[in-house]
């Protein structure tokens, strides 16, 4: 399975991050790589994540 991101989620998700790390750096990047992790995920295994 491959996952594209769009230009619109990519500047959406950068928005959050930025808003997020005005306040807490830290949290923001750990947010964005959990973000980009659990697409990783899915990419792999498309169906695990399925609600039943």
């Amino acid at each position: 399975m491959k996952i594209e991101t769009t230009t619109e989620f990519r500047a959406k998700l950068e928005k959050q991050i930025q808003y997020i790390s005005l306040d807490k750096p830290k949290a923001a990047k750990n947010f964005k790589s959990a973000i980009f992790s659990e697409l990783k995920k899915l990419k792999e295994m498309p169906y695990k994540k399925q609600a039943k």
